[in-house]
């Protein structure tokens, strides 16, 4: 998968943008809070050490969303998995009033706190009840049930 690096010499090409991007992203640590229209990857979005994420839209990624520092959106937060140091923010548009779905942080919380916006963590699928190790007995003989 590819992986664009945002880094202090090419941070101002992509600031500012609706940055969409078909791979990773990758922001370099001690950048400060990045600001973005929109920020979206198919794979995660990496903030290091020191740099954080803000969008005036939404930010959503394919795969998991970690910042060294805050996560702030104008609207929803998708990704599987969040993991920061600080505070996630979403719905904090200021050109509308942001609708329930709109401050949405859509994605598994591992580390950090909500400071706005509505926590929505997938459940998580009831386990399947198997039979697997159990011994039945056919015509005498025994047999342990085994997974296919």
């Amino acid at each position: 998968m590819k992986i664009l690096k945002i880094t202090a010499s090419n941070r101002s090409k992509y600031e500012n943008t609706e940055l969409s991007f078909d791979g990773s992203i990758e922001i370099d640590e001690s950048l400060g809070c990045l600001l973005f229209k929109s920020l979206k990857a198919v794979g995660y979005i990496l903030a290091k050490s020191g740099s954080g994420i803000e969008a005036g839209g939404g930010i959503k990624a394919g795969w998991d969303i970690k910042a060294g520092g805050d996560i702030k959106a104008g609207l929803s937060i998708t990704a599987k998995t969040i993991f920061l140091k600080l505070r996630v923010f979403a719905g904090l548009a200021i050109w509308k009033i942001p609708t329930p779905e709109e401050s949405m942080i859509n994605a598994k919380l591992l580390s950090g706190t909500v400071a706005f916006g509505t926590l929505n963590e997938p459940k998580e699928a009831p386990k399947t009840p198997s039979c697997e190790g159990t011994v039945v007995e056919v015509g005498g003989k025994k047999y342990r049930l085994v997974g296919i």
